[in-house]
C-alpha cells in the first residue's frame, strides 16, 4: 500500500465512520433520548474530528504536495498500513457499541455516562490523528 492510498483509507474510514455517528446520534435524538439537548450534544462530539480530518485531507488534496513527492508511490510497511487502518475502526466499534448500550438501555447507563464515554473515545481519536496527521497529510 502506498502513502497515497493510505491517506485515502483512513481519511474516509475516519470522515464517514463520525459521518454515521452523527447520522446515529440523530436517529436516537428521534427516538431514544427524551431531551434534544443530549442528541446535540452526542452529535457535537463527534466533530472536532471530523473537522480536523476532513480539513486536513482538503488541505492536502488542493495543495501540490501529492505531486511533489515521490515518496507517496512508495509502498509503506505492512505493520505501519494495519495499524493506521485498525486503530480508527476500533474506535469507531467503540463509538458504536456505547452508542448501542444507551439503545438498550442498560441500568446505570444514562446519557451523562455515554458523553463521558464518547469524550474519551473521542479524545484517543483526537491523540491518534495528532500522532498521524503530519506523516499522512503533510505540515505546512
Amino acid at each position: 500500500m502506498t502513502q497515497n492510498t493510505l491517506r485515502t483509507v483512513v481519511s474516509l474510514i475516519v470522515i464517514f465512520g463520525h459521518l454515521l455517528v452523527f447520522f446515529a446520534g440523530a436517529v436516537m435524538g428521534a427516538f431514544v433520548f427524551t431531551l434534544s439537548s443530549d442528541a446535540i450534544q452526542t452529535v457535537l462530539m463527534a466533530s472536532p474530528v471530523l473537522g480536523v480530518t476532513a480539513a486536513s485531507s482538503m488541505r492536502y488534496i488542493f495543495s501540490d504536495q501529492a505531486l511533489e513527492s515521490d515518496a507517496t508511490t512508495r509502498p509503506l510497511p505492512m505493520v505501519r498500513c494495519v495499524i493506521a487502518i485498525a486503530f480508527p475502526i476500533s474506535l469507531l466499534i467503540a463509538v458504536f457499541l456505547i452508542l448501542c448500550t444507551q439503545v438498550i438501555q442498560l441500568d446505570n447507563f444514562g446519557p451523562d455516562k455515554m458523553k463521558i464515554y464518547l469524550g474519551a473515545v473521542e479524545t484517543f481519536f483526537g491523540i491518534y490523528l495528532g500522532l498521524i496527521s503530519d506523516s499522512l497529510f503533510g505540515s505546512k
